[in-house]
Parts: structure tokens; C-alpha cells; sequence
């Protein structure tokens, strides 16, 4: 019998924190309504950056993978 009252007092409390997690997660619909006029007043425009291969990685991943290559035949 405790067994019985204690399993449904955690299901309880886990249906519980399950509804305070979903009511707190939903925002109201004016917040999603309002522009953010500040926003594009400070905007940071960033350069995409490029990243050259490492020519002694490419060529080593290229070792390894004809090592597993000629070990398949």
C-alpha cells in the first residue's frame, strides 16, 4: 500500500514540474509582436572567415585512408 501511495505521489509531482516547466516556457504573443527597433541601430556586421587546410593533415588523412584502402584488397 505505500508502495502504491508513494509511486503516485512522485507521478503526481513529476506531472507537476512537467506544467511548470511548459507554463514557464511559453512567452506571451506581444513579445514575439514587438520589433526590436534598438537592434538594427547596433548592428555588428562580421566577415566570414576562412580557414586554409593544413597541408600535412589533408596529406596524412590521405596515408591513412589509402593504408585502409590497399588492407581492403
Amino acid at each position: 500500500m505505500m508502495k502504491v501511495a508513494l509511486c503516485n505521489l512522485s507521478m503526481l509531482l513529476l506531472l507537476l514540474l512537467l506544467l511548470l516547466l511548459a507554463v514557464t516556457s511559453i512567452r506571451p504573443i506581444s513579445e514575439h509582436e514587438k520589433p526590436h527597433s534598438s537592434s538594427n541601430q547596433h548592428k555588428i556586421v562580421v566577415p566570414p572567415v576562412v580557414v586554409e587546410p593544413i597541408p600535412s593533415v589533408n596529406s596524412e588523412i590521405e596515408n591513412v585512408f589509402n593504408k585502409f584502402e590497399a588492407r581492403k584488397k
